[in-house]
């Protein structure tokens, strides 16, 4: 009975040190701040604006959306 007890408290005690060991990660997600692009002094040209890629929607005239729960 007290080879187990021991077995037991070593493998408890592996464990511990094993999951302090483990990177931050591990432990919970930690806040980042996302990269900044530098703000430039000159103005963009005038044709730089969103253009979506051209799509056939034709297919999906009379459709609703579903009600979310």
């Amino acid at each position: 009975m007290g080879k187990y007890i021991l077995i037991a408290v070593v493998v408890a005690v592996m464990l511990g040190l094993l999951l302090q060991a483990l990177p931050g990660e591990a432990q919970g997600p930690q806040a980042q701040e996302a990269p900044r692009r530098p703000v430039s002094a000159e103005p963009l040209p005038s044709n730089t604006g969103f253009r979506p890629h051209p799509v056939d929607l034709s297919h999906l005239t009379g459709q609703t959306m579903p009600d979310g729960d």
